[in-house]
């Protein structure tokens, strides 16, 4: 005669802590690989959550097949200390991956807002991009006439280095000139020995209607702006890429 098999509370606790350990072990690995963490130290606490797992799953096997295995109280000690285990090297493992993120990019960090200081940009800001960062600059300089216009410049980074520049200057329409563009973002793109080329601005500007120019790790780009048809800024993209 084939034995009946009696579900206990015990049981069922286990088996959604086991749950909630395979659950949260996936999507913790998911999140932080696809945010640019350290993969080896992701994968040394992969394997140790998946001897919790495992061990959670033997626990789980035991307390089924064996009614007499340990007594409801040792059960929820058992189990409490299976999950207490869990989430303390759980927040162990992100304190270590965190450290070498943050000191990574609290140093990028300020050495960009030296860079802007030297620079004499009006504002800045930091946003999040994903796994990067991006250190956001501005300020205004007078063209030829007088004019006042509009300097963009995105610096895109994550804990390790930085991984490309992207400014952005505007112009008006009868005022475009490349030794005048050049002049304005070369105290910034210096920082990163990067030389920018007045014939490759006016390359850009005479094929804008055609497309990028490339010269090595810089981009150039020349857009026109209009406004009910009528054009009002050209705006001129130079991207460098470090990586």
């Amino acid at each position: 005669m084939q034995k009946k098999i009696n579900i206990k509370k015990r049981d069922y606790l286990m088996f959604f802590v086991n749950i909630l350990i395979l659950v949260t072990m996936l999507l913790f690995r998911y999140y932080f690989i696809s945010i640019g963490y350290y993969f080896v130290l992701i994968n040394i606490i992969l394997a140790i959550n998946i001897l919790f797992l495992i061990l959670g799953i033997i626990f789980n096997i035991l307390f089924i097949v064996k009614e007499n295995f340990l007594s409801e109280k040792k059960s929820i000690i058992v189990i409490s200390l299976l999950l207490i285990l869990y989430i303390f090297v759980n927040t162990l493992g992100i304190y270590l991956l965190n450290k070498p993120f943050k000191k990574g990019y609290a140093k990028i960090s300020e050495q960009l807002s030296s860079y802007c200081e030297l620079y004499e940009c009006e504002q800045y800001e930091t946003v999040n991009n994903g796994s990067f960062k991006e250190f956001i600059l501005k300020k205004q300089y007078f063209d030829y006439n007088g004019v006042q216009n509009n300097i963009e410049i995105i610096t895109k980074y994550d804990y390790k280095s930085i991984v490309s520049v992207t400014a952005f200057i505007y112009s008006e329409k009868e005022m475009f000139s490349e030794n005048l563009i050049k002049e304005q973002l070369k105290g910034y793109f210096d920082n990163f020995n990067c030389k920018l080329s007045e014939e490759k601005i006016k390359e850009a500007f005479d094929n804008r209607f055609i497309g990028k120019i490339t010269n090595d790790n810089l981009t150039y780009q020349v857009i026109e702006i209009y406004d009910n048809n009528q054009l009002q800024k050209i705006k001129t993209k130079i991207t460098l890429s470090l990586r």
